[in-house]
C-alpha cells in the first residue's frame, strides 16, 4: 500500500485464471468500466462507488498479475439504517456499472467493501469478475469462490447479474444480523427482494434517496 493507492499482485496467474474461471481480459474490462464510472461521477460531483485503476492490470515477466488501484479506503462501519442504505446504494451502483458491461463481480462480500467517508462506501477487488453470459459453473467451483453458493446461481448453474444482487442481499442481511444494526420493515422487504432475485441493479437504485424499495 502506498499513500492512497493499493498495489495488487497475484502469483501464478495462469493457474488463478483457471481456478477462478476468469481472465485478464475480463478483469481489465471491469477496471476500464470502473474508471469511466469514476470519471463520470467526478464530473457530476457524485461519489465513486467502484474502485478504479492507477495502472491497468497486466501480467509481468514471471507470469504474475499486477495492478494498482485507487482510492484506498478503511474498514467498513455500519451502525444505523442510514449507513445500511448507503452501503446498499454503493453495492447496487457498483453492480450496475459491471452489469452494464455484461460483467458480474461474483465476490460481493463485506471484506470487499471499504469506507471512504461518512456514509460513503466503495466496492473493491475486481479480480473475480467474469462475463454475465458465462457457461454453467462446475460443481467444485463452489469451494473456490465464497459467494458462489448454490442459491446464488440460476437454474442452469450460471452466475448471472441477479446472482450478484442475491449476494448483495446476503451481505446486507449479514450486516444487520452480526452488528445488530436497526432497520425498518421497508429495509427488510428490500433485502428479501434481493434474496428472491426480484431486483436488478437498476431497479434497486430507483428507490428515492434514503427510502427503500417497496
Amino acid at each position: 500500500m502506498e499513500g492512497t493507492t493499493v498495489f495488487k499482485q497475484i502469483n501464478r496467474f495462469e493457474e488463478y485464471q483457471r481456478r477462478q474461471k476468469t481472465s485478464l481480459a475480463a478483469i481489465r474490462k471491469a477496471y476500464e468500466a470502473a474508471d469511466r464510472a469514476a470519471s463520470a461521477a467526478n464530473l457530476a460531483g457524485k461519489p465513486q462507488y467502484l474502485v478504479s485503476y492507477v495502472s491497468l492490470p497486466h501480467v509481468g515477466r514471471k507470469k504474475e498479475y499486477q495492478g494498482k488501484t485507487q482510492p484506498c479506503g478503511y474498514l467498513t462501519s455500519v451502525s444505523t439504517e442510514q449507513e445500511l442504505h448507503a452501503l446498499a446504494v454503493a453495492c447496487c451502483s457498483a453492480a450496475q456499472v459491471l452489469h452494464d458491461d455484461k460483467l458480474v463481480h461474483r465476490d460481493l462480500r463485506l471484506p470487499n467493501v471499504v469506507q471512504l467517508g461518512h456514509q460513503h462506501y466503495m466496492v473493491i477487488d475486481l479480480e473475480s469478475v467474469a462475463s454475465s453470459v458465462a457457461k454453467p459453473l462446475p460443481k467444485d467451483f463452489h469451494d473456490v469462490l465464497k459467494t458462489c453458493i448454490a442459491e446464488a446461481l440460476d437454474n442452469a448453474g450460471r452466475f448471472t447479474a441477479l446472482s450478484d444482487m442475491f449476494c448483495i442481499g446476503v451481505l446486507l442481511k449479514e450486516v444487520v444480523n452480526s452488528r445488530a444494526t436497526p432497520y425498518s420493515v421497508q429495509a427488510d422487504h428490500f433485502m428479501h427482494k434481493l434474496l428472491d432475485k426480484e431486483l436488478t441493479a437498476i431497479a434497486a437504485l430507483m428507490c428515492p434517496q434514503r427510502e427503500w424499495c417497496q
